[in-house]
């Protein structure tokens, strides 16, 4: 019997459209309000490269160039638009500059249609509880996401007819003893198929 391929399910932030995750990975929602996938470091580079000039211009054997070995995160291989690092003061910094922008982006992607409709009537939770569980484990995450994480979308007008200001998808990572993951909150995203 013949099986039928797995198509890779591609986890996008519902505003942007940036890919965030993906279920290359085996997707875990055993924490209330969020997902989250393992990463582990992968080193990548560090190949000689012949530049095929020989010793004819003098190079002889310094001709190669190493291009240098880089280690990472895989998820930062995976999604290397992610790889924007930001910094929060405090927990109360945190949703004062993105939290209540993220939360209104979310808000206009239900009104819009671009929630998944089984994501709509847990959305509310999902994001309640996905802060209760930042404010519980602020101090041991770090917070990445797409350069502008917080933009104006014209796409998306206010009452007034001026661009709202949004905030993207965050990826959260927690990396401890137990290793490196990465949780997003639940619900806030689209699936696409590859």
């Amino acid at each position: 019997t013949l099986s039928t391929p797995h198509n890779m399910k591609i986890y996008c932030c519902a505003l942007t459209g940036q890919e965030f995750f993906s279920d290359a990975k085996t997707i875990h929602e055993d924490v209330p309000g969020m997902y989250w996938v393992e990463s582990k470091e992968a080193t990548e580079g560090g190949v000689s490269v012949d530049t095929g000039g020989g010793n004819a211009f003098g190079g002889g054997a310094d001709e190669d160039v190493d291009d240098a070995e880089e280690t990472k995160l895989d998820q930062f291989w995976q999604f290397d638009h992610l790889e924007n690092e930001v910094e929060f003061k405090s927990f109360k910094k945190f949703k004062k500059d993105y939290y209540i922008f993220f939360l209104n982006a979310m808000k206009r992607m239900v009104k819009e249609g671009k929630i998944l409709p089984e994501h709509k009537d847990t959305l509310k939770d999902n994001l309640k509880t996905a802060l209760a569980w930042i404010e519980e484990n602020f101090d041991s995450l770090q917070f990445y996401s797409i350069p502008t994480y917080i933009d104006d979308y014209e796409e998306y007008p206010d009452e007034d007819g001026d661009a709202s200001t949004f905030g993207a998808n965050m990826a959260y990572l927690l990396h401890n003893e137990e290793g490196a993951r990465f949780f997003f909150v639940k619900g806030c995203f689209t699936e696409t198929k590859v």
